[in-house]
């Protein structure tokens, strides 16, 4: 190596760029295997990189080693060391001659567009691989920032990809005409590639058993059949567009996707009600050793308990719990299964003629505070308007269980397009029984606020507006922006407290380093197990060590002055932020004391160690009997929402300690070998292939409400147009206008609830 590791600073940047160096070996020699160009045919191939990896005479490490030498001198270059220099590359890269013969300037351009334009990095997050959990994002976007300045972090990175695709319409709304597409199976880069199409006139092509661009070239003897009839296929288009009938006018490639739904007759019964301070304090039991904040949600769901007036001791007057049957599958017609869904309702400030305000629960057990404490949003509007009040639990969280087990096979009528059936069928089921002229308007918050959002989207006829606060419509796999929304609340609250946090976390990574490092660090942080000198600690082990550490951060934000539970007097940023610029101690004393501090916050009052064992959590998520609400939320992102929180973002104050391998790894290892990385991101693009996402939103009368301190607000929509509203609140969180009003409000909060009664009587006509 040319420096040699021990010569470098040992930067992230560092390690994950000596990585790329030695896979980009096998990256060059699976992109261009066997295509008749510059000697693909001859060697530098996969047959040619495997002969060496399979050569049982060698250690494995000598194998590598001898692909490096071999790969180097494929391209014509006598191998005398690896170059392995970040900051030679990034000067390189920052020279801005222009060279017509060099390499060097057209390098700058393109590592520019991919910067501006484009992204392509080819980070190794992707679940367990053959590489390793080694190279994230990271390592481009500072590469982007090193060559081109601090303008582009990677906000920039994620807007400038998004205009790309929203100019161009990436594939799933690409609208060209007269197109053929071709990708060889075997290129990399075929997985960004476009295989359906509405459009008669475009081609889509996959050739099996070619690499990139193999078409292109010149025809050989020994071509495979499947490259020789796509070349014909390419002549029979040119001789149509040339010779033929114009092509059709492009139409957009978005569908109506709205699943058809069965026919169904649902039946109610009402359920003794329990004590009102029980059915109040109602909440699922976790085990203590379990983390109580992951993947930006607390254990108990995203939405925390409003709390009830002392004033308020029992039910109001007719108030019901009951159940409705539901089809466990509502779009099988085979399935003849039912199972009973939980609902509350509400009817103290109802007169004839008012409307329906439905609020749906979310992915945890449903609380009924929020239609008994009169003070929160909903109650507030049902008094004003003299509406009926409704809430509706959601399938596989609480009591509400279609199935006996939570086992994979079982969780897979776990869905938001079950879930908004299940509302269409509770409204529908509703009106028959009991109004005449319904006005239903439904209410959600995070979760149940896309729920809220998305059901005017697909059943416009069944409600006549939406409230969706804090409410992520973007699914995403790699959800690395919500560590920025995190930095720069911190930032703007305190950039003496972001920099200690940044101080803080770089001496954790240095410490993780090292056998003794670690014995340091588990010492100070009471870790259990603990790490000694002989402990063989995985990437996996550092990884949940510092999203532990990490995420006492992720909930201060979050949930920062929330009047809800103990968020409302402590737990935030103000809290946090003190603890870590307490100058008496060092930065990382101080992170100790904030994990002391948000231990006992979550756990009355006791802190006696830190949890460290990912193999625990993970075998909480698999209990298929627990009916664990966070085996469920996990199966959703799994299979619908991604949403994990990385820190693939470039340089920042948390480093870059967790690659979004960790989340998909977890994928894998609670639900089964079939839940693949590309499983994965086919499930979140089909996701929004089917809702649209933010840009290709079709609502109407829905009010978008977010926090610019929550970092759930990166998901949101905040361009509506027309009946759309959006807007965002000054200096609050998540969901803060959906809890009761209190003095200590920031001053947008009274505004945004204010204009949420204005929709809601502009909704109704009143």
């Amino acid at each position: 190596l040319e420096p040699r590791l021990n010569e470098t600073q040992l930067r992230y940047k560092d390690i994950q760029y000596f990585f790329s160096v030695i896979y980009g070996n096998f990256q060059g020699a699976v992109q261009y295997s066997d295509d008749n160009v510059a000697g693909y045919r001859r060697g530098g191939n996969i047959r040619s990189v495997c002969a060496i990896m399979t050569n049982s005479s060698l250690t494995y490490l000598d194998r590598i080693q001898q692909v490096n030498i071999y790969m180097t001198e494929f391209f014509g270059q006598p191998f005398y060391s690896t170059f392995n220099d970040y900051d030679e590359l990034i000067r390189v890269l920052q020279d801005e001659t222009y060279d017509i013969y060099g390499e060097d300037a057209a390098f700058r351009s393109w590592i520019w567009q991919t910067c501006t334009e484009f992204g392509y990095f080819q980070s190794t997050d992707q679940g367990r691989n053959i590489f390793g959990s080694v190279t994230p994002d990271n390592l481009y976007i500072d590469m982007c920032i090193d060559a081109f300045g601090s303008a582009y972090k990677v906000q920039a990175i994620e807007n400038s990809i998004h205009k790309t695709n929203k100019y161009y319409g990436g594939r799933a709304h690409f609208k060209g005409t007269n197109v053929v597409l071709i990708n060889g199976n075997v290129d990399p880069w075929h997985a960004l590639g476009l295989y359906s199409s509405i459009q008669p006139s475009v081609v889509p092509i996959l050739i099996a058993g070619t690499a990139h661009c193999a078409d292109m070239y010149a025809d050989a003897t020994d071509d495979l059949p499947s490259l020789t009839a796509a070349r014909q296929t390419i002549e029979d288009n040119l001789n149509k567009w040339i010779n033929g009938k114009a092509a059709r006018k492009a139409t957009n490639q978005m569908r109506k996707l709205v699943t058809k739904r069965k026919p169904f007759m649902s039946s109610l019964m009402n359920l003794q009600l329990k004590p009102f301070k029980e059915a109040t304090s109602e909440t699922e039991v976790v085990p203590s050793h379990i983390p109580k904040f992951f993947m930006g949600r607390p254990v108990r769901g995203f939405i925390g308990e409003p709390g009830v007036p002392s004033k308020i001791v029992d039910y109001p007057k007719d108030f019901i719990a009951g159940t409705i049957t539901m089809p466990v599958d509502h779009f099988d017609a085979t399935n003849t299964n039912t199972f009973q869904q939980r609902y509350w309702y509400n009817p103290q400030y109802y007169k004839p003629d008012g409307p329906q305000f439905l609020y749906i629960g979310g992915e945890s057990t449903a609380d009924i505070k929020w239609v008994t404490n009169p003070d929160v949003q909903i109650m507030s509007a049902a008094r004003k308007f003299n509406a009926a009040v409704y809430l509706l639990e959601h399938r596989y969280y609480g009591e509400s269980w279609p199935t006996p087990d939570q086992s994979t096979e079982n969780m897979r009528f776990l869905s938001s397009k079950q879930a908004l059936a299940d509302l269409a069928q509770f409204i529908m089921t509703m009106n028959k029984q009991f109004y005449a002229n319904p006005r239903w308007i439904t209410f959600g918050g995070s979760y149940p606020g896309m729920l809220s959002a998305w059901f005017r989207q697909f059943y416009p006829e069944l409600s006549v507006g939406a409230l969706a606060s804090s409410a992520p419509i973007e699914a995403k796999v790699d959800f690395y922006d919500y560590l920025i929304v995190v930095e720069n609340s911190l930032r703007t609250y305190s950039p003496k407290c972001a920099n200690n946090v940044k101080v803080a976390f770089d001496q954790l990574h240095n410490l993780s380093l090292t056998p003794d490092g670690r014995v340091q660090l588990s010492a100070l942080f009471t870790l259990r197990p603990a790490w000694t000198t002989t402990s063989n600690v995985t990437y996996v082990d550092i990884q949940n060590f510092f999203m532990n550490m990490y995420g006492h951060f992720q909930s201060a934000v979050q949930y920062n002055n929330d009047n809800r539970g103990a968020y409302a007097t402590g737990g935030g940023m103000r809290e946090l932020c003190g603890f870590m610029m307490n100058d008496a101690k060092t930065p990382l004393q101080n992170l100790v004391d904030v994990n002391v501090y948000m231990t006992k916050f979550f756990n009355d009052g006791v802190f006696e160690y830190t949890d460290n064992n990912y193999q625990n959590y993970v075998n909480y998520l698999k209990d298929v009997n627990a009916k664990s609400s966070s085996r469920s939320w996990t199966y959703q992102t799994c299979t619908e929402f991604g949403f994990y929180q990385s820190t693939d973002i470039g340089d920042n104050i948390f480093g870059s300690p967790v690659p979004l391998n960790f989340f998909i790894d977890m994928c894998t290892d609670v639900f089964g070998a079939r839940f693949t990385p590309q499983f994965v991101f086919n499930a979140v693009e089909e996701t929004q292939k089917y809702y649209g996402g933010r840009d290709y939103f079709y609502g109407t009368n829905v009010l978008f409400t977010n926090g610019n301190i929550d970092p759930w607000c990166a998901l949101s929509k905040y361009d509506g147009t027309g009946s759309v509203t959006t807007i965002m609140i000054n200096g609050t969180a998540h969901c803060a206008d959906t809890y009761p009003p209190r003095e200590q409000d920031a001053p947008g909060l009274a505004s945004a609830r204010q204009l949420a009664e204005e929709k809601i009587a502009e909704w109704l006509g009143t």
